[in-house]
């Protein structure tokens, strides 16, 4: 697993929510070899993990239905708390996050991910210290 301290990620600032979030924010810190984004919050708990091509989705769907009412595309008009109330983002990135205790096995995670039942469409798991903390969170480190 990658600890946590390594991981690039946004971190809500104390105070703030979902809607003080910039998505353009978010889109800036892809490239290279980040291809996703966790999001925590000011505790260092995971709220979500969103995927550049979730976010590439949202704009263009954005700039689309912008086109369609003749309207001018604002991609910095939108937040996260936009982006996770769109159809069916909530379910890919903040309900398909799973947790492991940090000296788990690759093997453990894998199985994780793979009880569709409990978690359909799973696709990050994070490994917790025995604790609860990860850093200073309540449910840590990254897959």
């Amino acid at each position: 697993m990658v600890e946590r301290r390594k991981i690039a990620s946004y971190v809500i600032p104390n105070g703030k929510s979902p809607v003080d979030v910039r998505l353009v924010d978010l889109h800036r810190m892809l490239g290279g070899v980040v291809t996703r984004v966790p999001v925590f919050d000011h505790a260092d708990v995971p709220l979500c993990v969103i995927h550049q091509s979730l976010i590439y989705k949202f704009l263009a769907d954005g700039g689309i239905e912008a086109m369609k009412n003749n309207q001018a595309f604002k991609p910095d008009q939108y937040t996260l708390q936009d982006f996770l109330s769109a159809p069916g983002m909530k379910e890919l990135v903040q309900d398909a996050i799973a947790y492991v205790p940090v000296g788990a096995m690759l093997s453990d995670a894998k199985e994780r991910m793979e009880r569709p039942a409990e978690l359909p469409g799973m696709s990050f798991v994070y490994g917790t210290w025995p604790t609860g903390r990860a850093g200073a969170s309540s449910r840590p480190s990254s897959r």
